[in-house]
């Protein structure tokens, strides 16, 4: 009796199922891994929210305490605001995955919890981003902290232009082109991509004197040529007066002028791009 042993394209077949099994695996496996950094995250700036508002409810240090947030760490803090803190007691956190896109408590990066009674100062909302997926927490007026399944509206707020994502469909040339902001005193600062790409995205972020002022801005993109871009701007009024224009070069759809992503006016508010597919407000 003749035994038939395995042939080569039998054993390439089954190496390529074992490795596509594989692929597949990983795949799952970073994915999961990605939920589970978000949802720690979430979690812990949630219990970190609860912590700072229990110190303040037990007059630790007979103070208030508050948590401030910038866009990838917050800062548990003793003190009435983060400006006037006692910097040794700080206690400082990075996020491990998400960004913090949103951290509005009526206008300001912090809430601060009040002694004995544990309610906020000002009232407002953190909302994270992964991946596309968002998670906001609540603190509410009454010293609850919820957990928030949806954001509010563009029509109920107030549009401060801290945090704005832009769409752009057309497909940039990231080797010739080039960002320019126009300040409405005639300041300009042009940027170039190319020597601002970081991970195969957008990421500048600087100051700029206009009329003895410095302006800080940010900008940066979420997903680039991929295959259209979002654009990220934060402008924070706290450092920001002037009014500005963002501009791209290169759309041959503008050909004697360089088209408008978003303008920016001095009081806060923002008028959307003409080469805009959409602009929303964070």
């Amino acid at each position: 009796m003749l035994k038939k042993g395995i042939t080569f394209i039998e054993l390439l077949t089954t190496i390529s199922i074992l490795i596509i099994l594989a692929v597949m695996g990983l795949s799952a496996f970073f994915s999961f891994q990605k939920k589970a950094d978000f949802s720690k995250d979430f979690l812990q700036i949630k219990e970190s929210l609860k912590l700072a508002q229990s110190r303040a409810l037990s007059s630790e240090g007979d103070s208030k305490w508050g948590v401030y947030f910038a866009s990838s760490q917050y800062t548990i803090f003793k003190g009435s605001d983060y400006a006037s803190r006692d910097v040794l007691f700080d206690e400082s956190f990075l996020l491990q995955k998400a960004e913090i896109i949103t951290a509005d408590f009526q206008g300001e990066r912090e809430v601060v919890f009040k002694k004995v009674s544990g309610a906020p100062d000002n009232e407002g909302k953190i909302l994270l981003e992964l991946n596309n997926e968002q998670k906001a927490i609540i603190v509410e007026k009454n010293g609850k902290i919820e957990t928030a399944t949806s954001t509010a509206s563009d029509l109920d707020r107030i549009k401060d232009s801290r945090h704005v994502h832009i769409e752009y469909s057309r497909a940039i040339d990231t080797i010739s082109e080039k960002l320019i902001l126009t300040f409405d005193e005639g300041t300009v600062q042009e940027i170039v991509i190319a020597d601002n790409l970081n991970g195969g995205q957008i990421l500048w972020k600087g100051e700029i004197e206009v009329l003895g002022e410095t302006q800080i801005i940010e900008i940066k993109t979420h997903r680039l040529n991929s295959p259209d871009t979002q654009f990220c701007i934060h402008r924070d009024r706290r450092f920001n007066t002037r009014g500005f224009s963002l501009d791209i070069d290169g759309d041959p759809n503008y050909p004697l002028s360089s088209p408008i992503l978003i303008e920016y006016l001095a009081d806060g508010s923002v008028n959307e791009g003409s080469c805009a597919s959409s602009t929303k407000w964070q």
